[in-house]
């Protein structure tokens, strides 16, 4: 029984690596597609843009060309929360790997509303 159980952790440990190297091993930044969020009625809208570093899981995301919400990535983690704060308006983002489709998407929040999606290396 003793072996069994240290086989399957490395069936495990195998198959969550085969899953997770495609992002790790990506040496390379990953951007998301930039997104267009309007923060008041009749304003002109704000430009969310974000990357993602592929081996240090590193994130970084910005409004406007100004840093907002970063944060790294745990090692054998798959999620992140990000809080931050844009002019007069509290941010925070819930990230998290999608493993079906191999992406990496982060809610953005604006005041607790739903505000945008960014999604890294989708296909």
């Amino acid at each position: 029984m003793h072996s069994v159980s240290r086989q399957n952790f490395k069936n495990i440990y195998k198959i969550l690596l085969l899953l997770l190297a495609p992002f790790l091993l990506s040496a390379c930044v990953i951007q998301a597609t930039p997104q267009r969020y309007y923060f008041s009625e009749g304003k002109e809208p704000s430009y969310f843009t974000g990357e993602v570093d592929g081996l240090s899981g590193d994130v970084s995301i910005k409004v406007d060309n100004n840093a907002v919400l970063q944060g790294k990535v745990a090692r054998f983690s798959d999620s992140l929360k990000l809080q931050g704060q844009y002019k007069h308006h509290k941010l925070s983002a819930e990230c998290k790997m999608v493993y079906c489709t191999n992406s990496f998407s982060c809610f953005i929040y604006s005041d607790e509303q739903p505000a945008v999606l960014m999604e890294f290396g989708k296909p």
